[in-house]
């Protein structure tokens, strides 16, 4: 957080004159019923940004199951697969990653089981079935 705050007030101290606000997405930024943002929540985002704070969506989704139409409001930045991911503007702050040793690992142990899995990535999801039929 030390690393956003510095990156926001290019200063190395942490100043608190605007504020990093971090939204969920179902049921905070969509709509539960009709999944589609809210006029009432893009008039509050819309004032937020105008007094200078700073909006996040903060999910544990990875980027590629975030719906197209939270992409298109002008978010600066994302805090993504169980805060695995974080990106301020189109720079990428923080990531981690498993290697493809250690992802392999776990789906075999999880077919071992005979478990159903998913493994998510930045940019697809790898689906896993384990149990017969």
């Amino acid at each position: 957080m030390i690393q956003l705050m510095q990156k926001m007030n290019g200063k190395s101290e942490v100043t608190y004159e605007k504020a990093a606000l971090f939204f969920d997405i179902d049921g905070t930024i969509l709509s539960e019923k009709t999944k589609e943002i809210p006029k009432s929540a893009i008039e509050a985002l819309l004032a937020a940004q105008k007094k200078g704070h700073l909006l996040f969506i903060n999910t544990g989704r990875t980027m590629c199951s975030i719906p197209a139409q939270l992409k298109q409001f002008m978010f600066d930045g994302y805090l993504c697969g169980c805060g695995t991911y974080l990106t301020y503007h189109d720079e990428v702050l923080s990531q981690e990653i498993l290697t493809k040793n250690g992802e392999e690992e776990i789906l075999n142990k999880n077919g071992g089981m005979q478990l159903d899995g998913i493994a998510e990535e930045r940019k697809i999801f790898i689906f896993q079935r384990g149990l017969p039929g």
